[in-house]
């Protein structure tokens, strides 16, 4: 679909078309507003990815990625890989460099015993991270703090 007419705006409110809206397809309405001027609606995609964020070490079923959390300044972020160490978990933590991309920074492992699945979620602030682990101690679970220190390094 590369273009589609209505007479009013709102007949295309619920209308999607087969193959759902692509970037650039475009509506044309024949009576837009009150004195029946026309009109056309680009369809735009405001969102667009500017990086991917990988680990620098590949492992087999490490889930990594199953949470992601951003620091409010936007310095620093957490992604959980709760597969990681036959699925003790870790978390992954990236800061901002000056070129403003994220770079891999520390993997952080809990030292806390009976700890599975560390990064399955993860909430930060600028100074601060919890990390669930949720199947630990035979599923009763867990939430391990950390604190950022002055240069972004994690310490439990």
């Amino acid at each position: 679909m590369t273009s589609l007419r209505f007479e009013y705006g709102g007949d295309f409110a619920n209308y999607t078309p087969v193959n759902g809206w692509r970037s650039n397809n475009k509506v044309w309405v024949d009576s837009d507003t009150v004195d029946s001027t026309w009109a056309v609606y680009n369809k735009s995609n405001p969102w667009q990815y500017n990086s991917v964020l990988t680990r620098s070490i590949y492992t087999s079923n490490g889930k990594f990625g199953s949470a992601v959390s951003l620091t409010p300044d936007g310095n620093f972020a957490v992604i959980g890989q709760q597969g990681y160490n036959s699925n003790v978990g870790a978390i992954v933590s990236y800061k901002l460099t000056a070129s403003g991309s994220l770079s891999e920074d520390d993997t952080l492992i809990s030292t806390v015993p009976n700890t599975v699945s560390l990064g399955a979620s993860l909430s930060s602030g600028n100074l601060q991270v919890a990390a669930g682990a949720p199947a630990s101690t035979s599923n009763k679970g867990y939430v391990i703090t950390y604190k950022r220190e002055t240069f972004g390094v994690l310490s439990q």
